[in-house]
This record gives C-alpha cells, structure tokens and sequence, in this order.
C-alpha cells in the first residue's frame, strides 16, 4: 500500500481522536459546571400551590426521615456537638465539593442538633420542614428574652435562627407564629378569667 493512500485515513483518524478529547473536555466541564456550581447551594423554599407563601408541612423526604427517626432501635440521644467543630465540619464540606466558605453557607451547611432532624444541614431543614423550623425558632426567640445563657444547644439554635432570618419570607412565617401562639395565649387567659368568674 502506497503512502499517499495511508495518509488520509491517518488524518481521519486524528480528526476524530481529537473531537472524541474536545468532546470528553465539554462533558467534564458541564459535570463540574452542574455539580459544582454555586447555584448548588441555593435555597429552594417550596410554597404553597398557585401561591407566595411557605407551605408548612413536610416533604416526602423529611417524612421519610422522621419515620426512622422514631422507629425502636439504640438510643440516638447523642452530645450535643460544639459549634466550633459543627463549622468545621460545615466548611470541610463545602471545599471538599468546592463551594465558597463564605459565612452564609457555613450557616447553611451546618448540621442540626436537635429533635427529628438531626444531622441535616440548616438548608435543608429550611428545604424540607418550614414548620418545624418556625416553630423551633418561634419557641427559642421566646426563650432568649429570659435566657441570655451560651450553651451549645442554645448557640445552635442561634444560628438556625441567624440563617433563617436571611430569608424575607421565613420571617415573614416566623411573624405569623409568634403572632398565631400570642392569640391562643390571650384566648387562653380570657377562658380562664371567664371560668374564674362564673366559680365565683
């Protein structure tokens, strides 16, 4: 076989080995685009149908994870962890997926410690179960007019409070607890003064 009839088959083949690399380049440059983007780290807040406002109710996912939560086995009453180390932990994983360390994803990725949910991040907590992170911070908001105290446990809840208020809207559903627990109080002290009166 001459060489003038190898050669063109030598440049076909190059051609395709190099589009075969350029196109392996554009698919990992879309994977690490997808999965290591900042949008990665965006708050979904899910609302309510054909409406603005949160739903307060539970995810599929955070029904899953309560269910196994309350299921018998070894007990998961766990210590508490610092909040030092819960923000290490926090940024180690943010870099390991290379995300910015800022301190608003910080926040967001730090672990619970506390009640059913329990080692999920803050986000997604805020993603998952909007009323039950109403009502923990409704209670604990309560809680810090009286008790200026620095526990582990109370500076966890400070910072689920601190990530919360960063969305208009989950003040706006914090509001409307306070405000719904504050009515039941009056309500409550009104049947109490009225019993009062007709045992009188």
């Amino acid at each position: 076989m001459c060489i003038s009839s190898v050669l063109p088959v030598l440049s076909i083949s190059s051609s395709v080995q190099s589009f075969s690399l350029i196109f392996k380049c554009i698919l990992y440059c879309i994977y690490i685009l997808y999965f290591f983007s900042p949008e990665m780290y965006t708050l979904v807040l899910r609302t309510q149908p054909s409406s603005s406002e949160l739903t307060l109710q539970p995810s599929a996912e955070a029904r899953a994870v309560a269910l196994k939560y309350q299921k018998p086995g070894p007990s998961s009453a766990a210590k508490v962890k610092l909040p030092a180390r819960v923000c290490e932990e926090a940024r180690a994983r943010l870099s390991l997926r290379g995300g910015d360390p800022n301190p608003q994803e910080v926040l967001a990725e730090s672990e619970l410690q506390l009640g059913q949910y329990r080692g999920q991040t803050l986000r997604w907590l805020l993603g998952n179960d909007v009323g039950n992170a109403v009502a923990v911070i409704a209670s604990h908001e309560r809680e810090r007019e009286s008790d200026p105290s620095q526990t582990p446990l109370m500076v966890h809840k400070d910072a689920l409070t601190s990530y919360a208020r960063l969305f208009p809207p989950m003040v706006a559903a914090i509001a409307r607890r306070k405000m719904s627990e504050g009515s039941k109080s009056v309500r409550g002290l009104d049947s109490t003064l009225v019993g009062f009166g007709a045992h009188a």
